[in-house]
């Protein structure tokens, strides 16, 4: 079983054209990626912010969403809309390091060595949430699709790449 992580799908959402310089069909490409990347007993960790839902089922992979800004049913919604495991954030441990995944960048308060988040894209920290832009430190990473090429990412690739972690 491999482990991806994507981001911010906004799946169908027609402002991110503008908004984060996404190609019209960014959609398609996401979903194009995905099913080409992952397998059905692959695990794929959503950094929240889905877009339309109704995609989700017709994905493969084992699939968590860490509910973002724009993620507002109950768990039971997602649950029934095609998701295996809904959190708020989570935690682990590689190479002795603990790793914070989160949907928005997370104070540093000493819980983490390293917090992989998504929530900006491609934009300018400060003017498009200069609250949590304030919270960044060497120890947070923005994983954005748009600098992905619109693909899921393996996990051990994120983290050996950006923080030397490795399995």
């Amino acid at each position: 079983m491999r482990q991806w992580v994507i981001t911010d799908t906004h799946f169908l959402d027609t402002k991110l054209g503008v908004a984060c310089s996404r190609p019209a069909n960014f959609t398609e490409r996401i979903i194009k990626g995905w099913k080409r990347e992952v397998l059905p007993e692959d695990l794929i960790i959503h950094f929240g912010d889905i877009g339309n839902t109704d995609i989700i089922p017709s994905l493969p992979g084992c699939k968590v969403l860490v509910r973002g800004n724009h993620d507002k049913h109950s768990n039971n919604w997602y649950y029934i809309h095609g998701w295996d495991f809904v959190v708020e954030s989570f935690s682990f441990i590689r190479s002795k390091k603990i790793v914070l995944i989160s949907h928005k960048p997370q104070p540093d308060l000493g819980q983490f060595d390293y917090n992989i988040h998504g929530h900006f894209h491609n934009t300018d920290y400060v003017n498009k949430d200069p609250i949590c832009a304030a919270l960044l430190t060497a120890k947070h990473y923005l994983y954005a699709l748009e600098y992905h090429g619109y693909c899921p990412l393996l996990l051990d690739t994120l983290l050996s790449k950006h923080f030397h972690l490795f399995c």
